[in-house]
């Protein structure tokens, strides 16, 4: 069984479009499964969407945010209300194609725990490619995973995993990296990027930089004394 998580932010042009294409390839695949939208806060009509996609199919469950608390808790929100044996985390904006969850299944069925996805060409012309290669070597270093695109929107792991981790502040962004506290069967595969049809990104600005910058510090501090507790006795009482 599949769990799929979909946090939604002034998403209602695209909610339609998501769960139409998920239940289909779900249904293609033989899964039984269940559709998490978690609406965080939003001020269009995301959750008449949700609420109308759950009329239709008892697959669909929405839950909503008393405001908006960004994309960590409406993940954790998503996670708490899971049911599946595998939970996969889905972008609403559809920046890369359902036809690569078979693929992230297949993968987590094989034995690994994690699965992480990279979108090639994501930032193909653009100036912030550097930036994104500088930022991922830069947390590479810290946790020892070697990935290139943390920020990907199709990520799955087994509900054990899922289950054991508690996302706050920014934390979204090291998923991967928290789950190697826990296991070292994470691999990251290919996958093709598409532009979102309908609206912007809401999880994104330029005064997210210090709260990531404070919540990677937490990483470095929870790998590391996780891994090696009696090596950083001074990070421990920080």
């Amino acid at each position: 069984s599949v769990s799929i998580v979909i946090p939604c932010f002034n998403e209602a042009g695209n909610i339609p479009l998501v769960v139409k294409d998920l239940l289909q390839r779900l249904d293609d695949l033989n899964r039984r499964s269940e559709l998490i939208l978690v609406d965080d806060g939003s001020t269009d009509n995301t959750w008449d969407c949700i609420r109308n996609s759950a009329a239709e199919d008892s697959r669909v469950l929405g839950v909503r945010q008393m405001r908006n608390y960004g994309q960590s808790l409406a993940y954790q929100a998503g996670i708490e209300k899971a049911n599946g044996a595998l939970i996969v985390l889905y972008s609403a904006d559809r920046e890369i194609g359902s036809e690569y969850l078979g693929v992230v299944l297949q993968k987590l069925e094989e034995g690994c725990d994690f699965v992480n996805t990279r979108r090639v060409d994501r930032w193909s012309g653009s100036n912030r490619a550097l930036g994104s290669k500088l930022g991922n070597a830069l947390i590479n270093a810290i946790s020892g995973l070697k990935l290139y695109d943390r920020g990907s929107g199709l990520k799955g792991m087994r509900r054990n995993l899922a289950k054991s981790m508690q996302f706050y502040g920014e934390m979204h962004r090291f998923i991967p990296d928290y789950a190697s506290l826990h296991t070292d069967r994470i691999i990251e595969i290919e996958t093709d990027f598409q532009d979102r049809t309908y609206g912007q990104s809401a999880y994104r600005g330029s005064k997210r930089s210090l709260p990531v910058f404070l919540d990677l510090m937490t990483l470095m501090f929870l790998i590391h004394c996780a891994r090696r507790p009696f090596l950083l006795s001074p990070g421990r009482v920080f």
